[in-house]
């Protein structure tokens, strides 16, 4: 048998480990192109994204800068005439007028007030929005901006004859710090909230306070309570939603944007509060916030806790809310209160002999009598008995509600009484109104006695500056400030306003911020950089910005360019007198500061070829210059102790030659080394004391040159 052997053949080992390893290679080369290329695809795709992005960010800030300047401006254009508007209308209404003219003027007056505030919401609103809202950190009186608040509203309440309070529990903090312009925005619009929805009755602007934590701080309450018709539960909420009112009527029948409580509830959340209220419909409501404030202490020397300790005040009045609250003020100041509630019992009060029990032996020292018993609104007739005493209406005060004028009616059928106290009644209005009558005899030191005398310190007048382009703005400041006594000139631009700086003496200039060409910071910084002994205007004097343009943070740009102050488009004339008076004390001291280096002396040298003149050169020539070379060598060193006792032995040796202007720059040099930018400001006082110092020797230098020509032969 034969046998075949069949050979089965197969693959070649090395040739299958060499396609494997080819197919992995290929694999590997295709996964790797695959993710390369996803990488390569994901970057340009987060370029593309990154692009986008920047350029979106870009087109969104370009839009918000773009919001901003716009609503900037809007508010400039809106201001600017608005002002000339009500300063005007404020203006006619303290004249002479017939009844439906005055109404008429006060219904423009109204209108304009309401367009202003309604912009003010608008541009309050938009800051917030956009982040840009800012409070400021300072050191106030607490009820600086709640009684400021209801004295600014009081006119709208009492023209609808409702009645606003002022309820200030005790323990209330003097001072605190935080930010007093947004405090006196919330309590505004709070209050002007309770006057749109109050009908009849009465709003309490309240203010207390509870200890917080540690000592410094306290919890001061603020709250505003009204008798309007309320709100209904399930509306409570939807109140602080922007452009919204607890229903669709109410905005048609009160008005309003429904921004003055979404404003308020954001501005407490940024001053770390919560914006709450209770309410029961048809019953009134109560809005209220809680704030932890730093409190400030300062020395009390000079002033009076209880200014009106021991004075014995009648007050009188048919509302029992107002005697009650008005005779809590009394006593915390220390006065001795009888109410009474009718003209018949207050009369009573007035001619008691001093025999009864109530009186304590003694005639009463003030009468505070409210508008509707002095007109006689209870049945009594305690204005015409009381015009038979003259006596009487000397010590008598009458509380008038805001919106009555010097021409009002119910003074012009009554006597003649001895005050009269605007409603609403806060602490330092009593205090001003018992001060000025002079038959009580109060005399308040220390810083009452500065607010006392606010109406005393109005007849100073002042040389004041108006730089201003707009012709009706023109007038209104120009008007206010003739009408208040005060001497002013009128600059349409910046190159005229330097002219006039460069020529007179101002006291003050009121500047508008966009002028054309030279705009107001540009001015400002010209001013500020004049030399100081140039004739005319020097650049220390007052500056106060006024501009409608105020949404991109002017007032702080004002302050940067070296303004004084900042007053806001539009306004009214006692705006702008207020803002005066505020730098009063300051302006005064200026003009004797002036008044002072006006009468000062480069330098007396005594008769020449005496041995008094002899001395006096040798001063001059020897001991200054070596004074001066070693003042020099001292502050470049930095040696402040050494700089202190050279600027003291100048100062010595000036004023005995009588030279009063390096003695005083001689004197300020030394109080610059107590400074904590000494360094700074040594190095500044030196360069106006080197001037003076030549000026000096300038002087002897000329009386020397003098002496030598007139001894020579030849004359």
């Amino acid at each position: 048998m034969q046998h075949v052997a069949l050979a089965i053949s197969g693959p070649d080992p090395s040739e299958w480990f060499s396609s494997w390893v080819y197919g992995a290679m290929l694999l590997a080369v295709v996964v790797s192109v695959v993710f390369l290329g996803g990488i390569l695809w994901l970057r340009r795709e987060v370029r593309l994204r990154t692009r986008e992005l920047e350029a979106a960010k870009k087109l969104a800030e370009s839009a918000s800068k773009a919001k901003s300047e716009f609503l900037a401006n809007m508010s400039h254009e809106i201001r600017t005439p608005l002002n000339a508007v009500i300063g005007m209308t404020d203006l006619v209404l303290d004249m002479p007028l017939e009844r439906e003219q005055k109404k008429y003027l006060e219904i423009v007056l109204s209108s304009a007030e309401a367009l202003l505030a309604l912009l003010n919401s608008i541009l309050d609103f938009s800051k917030i929005e956009a982040g840009r809202m800012e409070l400021e950190t300072i050191v106030f009186p607490l009820l600086d901006p709640v009684t400021s608040a209801c004295d600014t509203v009081a006119v709208n309440a009492h023209r609808k004859e409702l009645e606003i309070y002022l309820d200030l529990a005790p323990g209330i903090p003097d001072m605190v710090r935080g930010d007093p312009f947004r405090l006196r925005q919330i309590l505004i619009n709070l209050v002007n909230n309770a006057i749109k929805f109050t009908q009849k009755g009465e709003i309490i602007v309240q203010v207390s306070a509870t200890p917080a934590a540690d000592e410094q701080h306290a919890n001061i309450t603020f709250a505003v309570q009204d008798t309007g018709i309320g709100i209904a539960k399930d509306k409570l909420e939807k109140i602080f939603e922007s452009f919204t009112q607890a229903d669709g009527s109410t905005t048609r029948h009160y008005g309003g944007t429904g921004l003055g409580l979404t404003i308020s509830q954001q501005l407490v959340d940024m001053m770390g509060g919560r914006l709450e209220v209770s309410s029961q419909e048809g019953e009134g409501s109560r809005f209220y916030f809680t704030l932890t404030c730093e409190t400030v202490t300062y020395p009390s020397q000079g002033i009076i806790r209880q200014p009106l300790q021991g004075l014995r005040v009648v007050l009188g009045d048919v509302s029992p809310t107002h005697v009650h609250l008005v005779g809590n003020l009394l006593q915390g100041m220390g006065a001795k209160v009888t109410i009474e509630e009718s003209g018949s019992a207050v009369w009573q009060r007035m001619v008691a002999t001093g025999d009864g029990p109530e009186s304590l032996g003694m005639p009463f020292d003030v009468f505070l009598i409210g508008h509707k018993l002095w007109n006689g609104a209870d049945g009594s007739d305690l204005s015409q008995q009381l015009a038979q005493r003259e006596d009487l209406c000397k010590k008598t005060i009458a509380m008038l509600p805001a919106h009555r004028r010097k021409d009002d009616p119910h003074l012009d059928r009554g006597p003649h009484v001895g005050s009269i106290l605007v409603k609403p009644a806060h602490p330092e209005r009593i205090l001003a109104a018992v001060q000025s009558i002079p038959e009580v005899g109060l005399i308040i030191p220390g810083l009452l006695k500065e607010h006392s005398s606010r109406d005393k310190t109005r007849s100073n007048v002042f040389h004041i500056l108006v730089v201003e382009d707009e012709p009706s703005n023109q007038q209104v400041v120009t008007d206010v400030l003739e009408r208040a006594g005060h001497v002013w000139k009128l600059a349409k631009d910046g190159p005229e306003a330097l002219e006039l700086l460069n020529r007179e003496v101002f006291d003050l200039v009121f500047l508008d911020i966009l002028l054309p060409g030279m705009d107001g910071f540009s001015l400002t910084r010209t001013i500020r950089n004049k030399p100081i002994n140039q004739p005319g205007t020097g650049p220390q004097v007052i500056i106060i910005g006024n501009t409608g343009h105020i949404f991109q943070g002017d007032r702080e740009k004002c302050l940067e360019a070296g303004m004084d102050g900042f007053l806001p488009k539009p306004f009214r004339p006692r705006d702008l007198l207020s803002v005066i008076q505020r730098f009063n004390k300051q302006l005064v001291q200026k003009r004797g500061a002036r008044k002072k280096n006006s009468d000062a002396k480069i330098i007396q040298l005594p008769k020449v070829g005496t041995n008094q003149y002899s001395a006096a050169l040798e001063t001059v020539f020897v001991d200054w210059s070596r004074i001066m070379t070693r003042l020099v060598a001292a502050i470049a060193v930095e040696d402040f102790t050494g700089v202190a006792s050279l600027a003291d032995e100048l100062k010595v040796s000036s004023h005995q030659l009588g030279a009063d202007l390096l003695r005083n720059e001689s004197f300020k040099m030394v109080i610059a080394t107590r400074d904590l930018r000494a360094q700074e400001l040594v190095r500044e006082r030196f360069v106006t004391l080197e001037s003076e110092y030549l000026k000096a020797v300038m002087v002897v230098v000329m009386a020397e040159s003098e002496r030598l020509n007139g001894e020579c032969p030849n004359g």
